[in-house]
C-alpha cells in the first residue's frame, strides 16, 4: 500500500482480475482491465513525485501517469517501460511488447464441478481451476521460490523510493524446514539514466546516510544521524539489519509471518 499527497491509495492484490486498485479516499476507485499487462506483472510499487512506478519479477520498471475525471476519481492514463528486462529463459510470465493482455496457455474455463466429478482428476488440478476461475493466487506477489538441495530459497523483490530516486533492492532467503529463515544475499539498484535509457546501476557504497525499513507490504527510507543506522537495511521478518558499507549482515534476532507483518511508522507532519 502506498500514499500520495493527493491522497491516492494503492492496494495491491494477487488477483490477477484486480492485480492494482487505486483508491481515492470520498472520491471513487479504479480498476484495469482483468488480466491485463502490465498490471499482472507489477510485485511492487512505489510514488515518485505525481507518478506511480512499478516492478516486475523480470526487474522491467514501468512509469504510471495518475490523472482525475471531472468527479476527482483517479485513473491511469499513460504507461511507460523505462526499463526491460533482461533476456534470459524465464520460468515464469513475462511482459512482452505482443502480448499486452495476459495470456495462460492452461487458462481451462471448465465448470468446477465438472472438474470435481472428474475421477481422474487431482484434488491440487481441482484447486487450480478454482483458483483460475476466481483470479485468486495467480499472482507470485513479489516472491520466487525455487529449491537448493532440500532447502527453499525465495528471492524477493522491493522497490524504494529514497531521496528522490528508485532503488530496487533484492533479497535473497533461505528457508530451512526445520531451522529459523536467513538472508543469503542483498543487492540494491539505483535506476538511472545510461546512454538516453534508464537501466539498474549497481549501488556498491552506502545510501547516502539514509536507513531502509523493508518489509512486504510497505518500505521506507528514512535520513538518520545514527552513525550505527547509517547506510543500513532492516528487515522486518528476521530482524536482520544490512549494512551496506561493509557488506555485513547482523545475527537474527526474530523470526515472524513475512506475510503477516509490516513496517509501520507515524504520520509525517505537514506544516
Amino acid at each position: 500500500m502506498r500514499t500520495t499527497p493527493y491522497d491516492i491509495i494503492v492496494v495491491m492484490t494477487n488477483n490477477w482480475n484486480y492485480p492494482i486498485i487505486l483508491i481515492r479516499p470520498g472520491k471513487g476507485v479504479w480498476l484495469p482491465k482483468p488480466q491485463s499487462a502490465p498490471f499482472i506483472y507489477i510485485v511492487d510499487t512505489a510514488f515518485l513525485g505525481d507518478k506511480l512506478y512499478g516492478i516486475t519479477h523480470a526487474e522491467d520498471l514501468v512509469s504510471f501517469g495518475i490523472d482525475f475525471d471531472n468527479k476527482g476519481v483517479p485513473t491511469i492514463t499513460t504507461i511507460e517501460r523505462l526499463i526491460r528486462h533482461p533476456p534470459g529463459n524465464y520460468w515464469f510470465n513475462v511482459w512482452s511488447d505482443d502480448n499486452g493482455n495476459f495470456d495462460s496457455t492452461n487458462n481451462d474455463t471448465r465448470n468446477i464441478d465438472e472438474v470435481a466429478d472428474n475421477e481422474e482428476q487431482s484434488k491440487e488440478d481441482t484447486i487450480e481451476q478454482r483458483r483460475k476461475k476466481t483470479g485468486d493466487d495467480m499472482i507470485l506477489e513479489g516472491v520466487t521460490p525455487w529449491w537448493d538441495d532440500e532447502d527453499e530459497v525465495r528471492d524477493h523483490w522491493y522497490l524504494v523510493e529514497s531521496c528522490g530516486k528508485l532503488l530496487m533492492v533484492i533479497r535473497q532467503v533461505r528457508v530451512p524446514p526445520y531451522n529459523i529463515s536467513f538472508t543469503l544475499k542483498v543487492e540494491v539498484y539505483e535506476a538511472d539514466a545510461c546512454k538516453g535509457a534508464h537501466c539498474w546501476v549497481p549501488i556498491v557504497g552506502g545510501l547516502g546516510s539514509q536507513t531502509l525499513f523493508i518489509s512486504r507490504f510497505f518500505c521506507k527510507s528514512i535520513s538518520t544521524c545514527d552513525e550505527a543506522d547509517q547506510d543500513a537495511i532492516h528487515f522486518i521478518d528476521t530482524g536482520e539489519k544490512y549494512n551496506m558499507k561493509s557488506q555485513t549482515m547482523s545475527k537474527i534476532w526474530r523470526d515472524i509471518e513475512y506475510f503477516e507483518s509490516m513496517w509501520i511508522f507515524s504520520p509525517e507532519l505537514v506544516v
